[in-house]
């Protein structure tokens, strides 16, 4: 099936439409999945505490609040904060120190009984980037993780490092991890997308300026 069901399942439980105004508890704002900008709005009386949501991959945002800039449009997303630290916390998981980016470069979702939206599935293969040990890798020992490398085997990530020579990182069902150096400045990632269409494009991490960009869809560079 395709699509984000998680995202979507988000979207339906919360508000879709997140507004720029309010009393917004800063420490609540995240992007998950690179894609679903959420956050929550304090009470304010007579109305009560809620929970935001904003899906980046269909909708146009423009969020510049609690230190941070997430913008969305055309499909290409820009994630901004003031330094490596706190943009690891805004796009990582809220519950534990967050150390690594984690990206699903392909991914592909949907429910074993669609009919009946039983046993939701989803199948990332993610790619994890550590700015302290400058380390490339993708986890595995997770079922859903090796569902995923099979699934996409037929597909193509490469990596740029400061805009040199793509260089291969999962090729034939091969992953090829690598370190970069403590100097780089930018990391980009492609995708060759082949049978399902759920992922990324491109996704760019400017280190110096704290920033991620995603492209939705991008054409794989020739070189």
């Amino acid at each position: 099936m395709k699509g984000k069901m998680l995202l979507g399942l988000l979207l339906v439980s919360g508000v879709a439409s997140a507004q720029q105004s309010g009393n917004i508890d800063c420490s609540t704002v995240r992007v998950g999945l690179m894609s679903l900008l959420q956050y929550t709005v304090k009470a304010d009386f007579p109305n009560p505490s809620r929970d935001e949501f904003k899906s980046l991959d269909t909708e146009n945002v423009d969020f510049n609040q609690c230190g941070v800039s997430i913008t969305s449009k055309g499909g290409v997303t820009v994630i901004k904060a003031a330094s490596i630290k706190e943009l690891l916390k805004l796009v990582g998981s809220p519950k534990v120190e967050n150390t690594k980016f984690t990206f699903a470069a392909r991914s592909i979702s949907g429910y074993k009984y669609p009919a009946l939206k039983q046993d939701f599935y989803y199948y990332p293969f993610n790619i994890s980037v550590n700015p302290d040990t400058f380390e490339v890798s993708t986890p595995s020992g997770v079922e859903s993780y090796d569902i995923a490398k099979s699934l996409f085997k037929s597909n193509t990530v490469g990596y740029k490092v400061n805009g040199g020579k793509i260089q291969p990182y999962f090729f034939d069902g091969n992953i090829t991890p690598f370190k970069f150096d403590a100097a780089t400045t930018n990391l980009d990632f492609y995708t060759k997308k082949e049978r399902y269409d759920d992922g990324i494009g491109r996704i760019s991490f400017d280190f110096p300026n704290s920033t991620i960009t995603v492209w939705k869809n991008f054409d794989f560079p020739a070189n």
